[in-house]
């Protein structure tokens, strides 16, 4: 068979056609793929940070908890006192998703995987290794708070909030130093920007603090009051309003200051 130039051309064309020209769409994909950063090295460097992101994120969450949960559980507790009145008792309390026992274990029932976290005046916290949350008051604690006048549990709720906003500057502050540190040794940010940022995040964990402990202390008078119960339920009435008002509050703090 006798080809003509024009079909010759067409047939080299066709046998050719596994390597595209630099006008192609397969081969503006190839260069696409090539230079991608979700594949290859860059790929995983991308996948690692935003791992970082997340595992700092989830152990930011954790010491929050850690260090906000107790006087959380302070307000719960002076709370449900406002709530109910002089007829706090430990049923009252339990309703709230807080265990009553006649003392507190010196450690988590899940053992060593787990952290226990005591107060001074019969309140404890336990973080299980599986993210659970369980808090614990003494029996005598709910009596000494039974007794307290109405002015007396409201002091106490103020107290368990300003023990909030001291734990919420210090972890966020520390955070944000460190942060400030990094961006500062990068030369991300300047002197005056790292101390900004520095005293940014500190000003937003005593806000975020402070806040959300007194949201679970109104949160806590009002179940008391109303009678609602979370007996048996997976859910600590201050803990859980402590997470989600931090979370609002946060949201809010960063709209108006920039995060």
């Amino acid at each position: 068979m006798v080809l003509t130039p024009r079909a010759r051309a067409s047939h080299a064309n066709s046998r050719d056609i596994t390597r595209p020209s630099n006008g192609s769409v397969l081969w503006q994909r190839t260069l696409a793929l090539a230079h991608s950063p979700r594949i290859g090295h860059d790929g995983r460097v991308q996948s690692a940070l935003a791992l970082s992101d997340s595992v700092k994120k989830t152990l930011a969450a954790a010491v929050g908890v850690a260090t906000r949960g107790l006087p959380a559980v302070r307000a719960g507790l002076h709370g449900a006192r406002l709530g109910a009145g002089a007829a706090l008792e430990p049923a009252v309390v339990e309703r709230l998703g807080v265990q009553v026992l006649s003392d507190i274990p010196t450690k988590a029932s899940e053992g060593a995987r787990a952290l226990m976290v005591h107060g001074r005046d019969g309140v404890a916290i336990a973080l299980g290794s599986a993210g659970g949350v369980r808090a614990v008051v003494t029996e005598s604690a709910v009596r000494a708070v039974a007794r307290q006048t109405a002015r007396t549990a409201f002091a106490g709720v103020l107290r368990a909030t300003r023990q909030g906003a001291a734990a919420g500057a210090i972890v966020d502050g520390a955070l944000g130093i460190l942060e400030a540190a990094k961006g500062l040794k990068r030369g991300e940010l300047t002197p005056v920007q790292a101390a900004k940022l520095a005293g940014k995040r500190t000003a937003r964990g005593a806000v975020v603090g402070g806040a959300s402990v007194a949201a679970a202390g109104v949160a806590s008078a009002a179940i008391a009051a109303t009678g609602v119960a979370f007996l048996g339920a997976p859910i600590v009435v201050p803990i859980v309003t402590m997470t989600a008002a931090g979370v609002a509050i946060g949201h809010g703090f960063d709209r108006v200051f920039g995060s």
